[in-house]
């Protein structure tokens, strides 16, 4: 049931909805459902923000560079990033080229330090917290090149989510060749959930920590099936009354249709990594050792060099986790 609003103060009544933009081009071009595009331009367009933070691909590295925008014009709308970006140093070494209020996107263990030294520097901020199951190394990326035999400097371009829900790798030689490796069901899904090339401070993230953003947006995953949504959706929780007034603000002009829904919802598509999580931090001390054990250079170089060894290791890692969830 559409409870989006309150009848007599036109207002979100609780925190967690499911958004889509309007705008079917950014919706398909996102990476679920378009929100924090949609929403970027219309802090712009309305003069709430000076800048915000948007990234580049760079071919020469095969990384997402960030940089600090001043007009939506010069926003790129690239979708989730699947490399490990150093938001905190990069804030710390551009503060004073930032025009506040200052918006921007960060994962919920960037959150807190952002908006310190946003905070420390006179800058306000609204900072959207995007949920995250774990961070990737660019060796994901590497190996995932390999695997496709596709050489590190015929790339010109790499997305890691759009066209669709739920979307995909794409990979855009200089030859004009396009490679689409599906979210589901492929080696990318394999290399992303293998851990070897997790960041390790994911082994032992606390998904209970508040980060203190105005908005976390997540991924419908187990709620929407690419048979009865092909476009995408955001869930999305509300963590601070301006937010909320700027979302109702976009729905009001039309840009987004908003949806509210209970609050369990949102974390519905996250059991099993809150699960994984909570059983990682209980057990910290073995998780750790399983964790030194699989990203040793001489493990890695040994596992990756054969398909084979790789198929099995996702085997090995997939039962690791199934005994520590029980344990």
């Amino acid at each position: 049931m559409d409870r989006t609003t309150n009848s007599e103060t036109g207002k979100m009544t609780g925190n967690v909805a499911c958004v889509s933009t309007v705008d079917k081009e950014i919706r398909f071009r996102g990476t679920s459902g378009g929100l924090g595009s949609c929403l970027v331009r219309f802090l712009f367009e309305q003069g709430l923000i000076g800048s915000a933070l948007s990234f580049s691909f760079d071919s020469s590295s095969l990384c997402y560079v960030p940089r600090i925008i001043y007009d939506i014009r010069d926003y790129e709308q690239v979708g989730s990033i699947y490399q490990d970006v150093n938001l905190i140093s990069f804030v710390r070494n551009h503060v004073k080229s930032i025009r506040g209020p200052f918006f921007c996107f960060a994962l919920g263990c960037q959150v807190q330090a952002v908006k310190s030294l946003l905070s420390k520097a006179g800058v306000e901020s609204y900072v959207v917290e995007l949920v995250c199951s774990s961070q990737q190394s660019l060796d994901a990326t590497k190996y995932l090149l390999r695997r496709l035999r596709i050489p590190f400097q015929s790339v010109r371009k790499i997305q890691y989510r759009g066209n669709g829900w739920p979307g995909g790798v794409q990979i855009e030689q200089k030859n004009g060749n396009k490679s689409f490796i599906p979210n589901t069901g492929s080696v990318w899904m394999e290399i992303f959930h293998s851990k070897l090339f997790v960041m390790p401070r994911c082994f032992m993230c606390n998904p209970k920590r508040e980060s203190g953003a105005d908005l976390i947006i997540g991924d419908p995953w187990r709620i929407d099936s690419p048979k009865t949504e092909t476009l995408g959706r955001s869930l999305c929780y509300v963590k601070s009354e301006r937010m909320r007034d700027i979302l109702c603000a976009m729905r009001n002009a039309g840009l987004i249709v908003l949806e509210e829904v209970e609050e369990q919802l949102f974390f519905y598509p996250m059991q099993g990594t809150l699960r994984r999580k909570a059983s990682a931090l209980r057990h910290q001390r073995l998780v750790r050792r399983y964790q030194r054990f699989i990203q040793s250079d001489t493990y890695k170089k040994s596992v990756c060099g054969f398909p084979g060894l790789f198929k099995l290791h996702c085997l090995v890692n997939n039962v690791f986790e199934r005994i520590l969830n029980r344990l």
